[in-house]
This record gives C-alpha cells, structure tokens and sequence, in this order.
C-alpha cells in the first residue's frame, strides 16, 4: 500500500488547521507552507494535526521554518497537535498533546484559549 502525502486545511475562527498525513517530506513541507502562505494572513492562529503521519523525514521540521521565515509567517502563530509535533517544531514552536481520549485540546475544540507566552 502507498501512502499519498497530502495536506489538507480547514478554517475555524480565526485558527487554520492544517491535517497532514504520510510522510512528512521536502514536498510535503513546501505543499504545507504554500498552503500556508496562501490562506494565513499572520493573523490566525496555524495548527499542524500530525496524528496521520507516518515518518517525518529529518530536516524537514527546520526546511519549514525556514519557509515560514521567507513567507513572512510568524513562527509563534504556528501549532502542532501530538508527540510527533517535537519532531517538526523541535523547540522553537509550540506543541499541543491530545488528552487521553485522543480529541485536540486546540481552542476550536475545547473553547479555552491558547496559552501565550
């Protein structure tokens, strides 16, 4: 079976989501931060839902911040839901873990603000 690495967005109040799924390659980070670029206007909160991935290339965390930085998106405006979120933000972004019922816990879906540091 092959996978077809896709991302794909969808627009809560004033949060973009972004579900990626497969393996999060080179092509698949440029794809994301197009995506990005196109429908954020650095005034939305992103979050980046990687429960559906299945490999994270290295260096593909740092070739997206990277993108962000050229497209003029801040990094603090991006979120990623999971473990695997470590493994793209690294420690420059924000991680946000499921609960143990496996919903998100992002503001859209549970009503309480992201904290800001």
């Amino acid at each position: 079976m092959t996978y077809k690495d896709t991302c794909i967005a969808t627009f809560g109040s004033q949060i973009l989501h972004f579900r990626v799924q497969g393996r999060f390659t080179a092509s698949l980070v440029m794809d994301l931060a197009a995506a990005m670029r196109n429908t954020c206007h650095n005034e939305s909160k992103m979050i980046i839902h990687t429960a559906e991935l299945t490999e994270i290339e290295p260096g593909s965390g740092e070739m997206l911040e990277q993108l962000l930085e050229a497209a003029g998106l801040s990094r603090e405006q991006v979120f990623c839901t999971g473990e695997k979120g470590f493994q793209i933000l690294d420690d420059t972004g924000r991680v946000i873990v499921n609960d143990t019922r496996g919903r998100c816990m992002c503001e859209k879906c549970t009503g309480v603000p992201i904290p800001v540091q």
